[in-house]
């Protein structure tokens, strides 16, 4: 998976549907996701965003 995604045409194809092509370890991409999670909860409450 990560030999295909390192393909620039394949990565240019995530890229033009706004992806974060992300080809890495599941270690490096659990890490990706604990990021993600915690800046999107501080904009959330920031916001005053509530789940319905």
């Amino acid at each position: 998976m990560i030999r295909i995604l390192a393909q620039r045409e394949v990565r240019e194809r995530f890229e033009a549907q706004h992806a974060v092509v992300v080809g890495s370890t599941p270690d490096a991409f659990r890490k990706f996701v604990a990021t993600e999670i915690a800046q999107w909860k501080a904009v959330a409450q920031a916001g005053g965003i509530k789940a319905e």
